[in-house]
């Protein structure tokens, strides 16, 4: 699960709330995965923050992280959370305009 890309923050990405200079100062890599920020059952975040993104950091420490457990990925294109050809096709329809063939 990536830090600042998935949803993991109350449903958000982190990406969401804060800008691109904070992501840049913040000491960790754009990249970085919720992984990269645990150490020893709990965060490991850096001590010199942003004042911007001090509030992220804040909210991710309210997030109980266990580490026993494997991620779970929910596809969220059908009620059975499970991913076919048919429903991402159904997904992209319902999103994409209809585009004719060109001959």
């Amino acid at each position: 699960m990536y830090f600042w890309f998935d949803p993991w923050l109350d449903g958000k990405s982190v990406v969401d709330i804060v800008s691109e200079d904070d992501i840049k100062v913040s000491g960790f890599r754009r990249n970085a995965l919720v992984a990269d920020c645990l150490q020893n059952n709990g965060w490991n975040l850096p001590s010199d923050i942003n004042n911007s993104i001090e509030a992220i950091w804040t909210l991710g420490r309210d997030v109980d992280i266990d580490i026993s457990r494997s991620d779970l990925v929910e596809w969220s294109g059908n009620v059975n959370g499970k991913y076919s050809i048919r429903s991402g096709s159904e997904l992209l329809r319902k999103i994409m305009p209809y585009i004719e063939n060109w001959k």
